[in-house]
C-alpha cells in the first residue's frame, strides 16, 4: 500500500480531525480541494478533501452495477456505478476510502 496522504488537522467542535487527500486511492491528480466531507468510524473522524459535493444520492435495491473493467486506478474503493441520465455516477466504499487514505490495508471494525 502507499502512505498516508494527510493534508494536515483542524479542529471541528474542540475534537482534532485529521484531514486526508483521496486522490491516490481514487486513481485521480490531486487538485485545489475547498471542501471537506467529515465521517466518523471505529477510530474517531476523519475529513476527506473534496472538490466539490454536490449531493447525497439514495440508490434503490438493484440500482448500483459493477465497475466498468478494465480501469483499476481506483485501488479496491469504488463500490460500483450509478446511472442518473446521462451520467455515470462512481459509488465509493467509505470504508475501504478511510482505510486507503489512513494507510491500513483493512477497514477498522467495530
Amino acid at each position: 500500500g502507499s502512505a498516508p496522504r494527510g493534508r494536515g488537522i483542524f479542529t471541528l467542535r474542540g475534537a482534532l480531525v485529521p484531514l486526508f487527500s483521496p486522490a491516490i486511492a481514487l486513481g485521480v491528480a490531486p487538485g485545489a480541494a475547498t471542501t471537506a466531507l467529515v465521517v466518523r468510524d471505529a477510530r474517531g473522524r476523519i475529513a476527506i478533501a473534496a472538490d466539490d459535493v454536490e449531493d447525497v444520492l439514495t440508490l434503490r435495491d438493484g440500482e448500483l452495477r459493477p465497475v466498468p473493467a478494465g480501469d483499476d486506478r481506483d485501488a479496491g474503493v469504488l463500490r460500483g456505478v450509478v446511472r442518473r441520465g446521462t451520467s455515470l455516477i462512481a459509488v465509493v466504499d467509505l470504508e475501504a476510502l478511510i482505510a486507503a487514505c489512513r494507510g491500513t490495508s483493512q477497514p477498522e471494525v467495530a
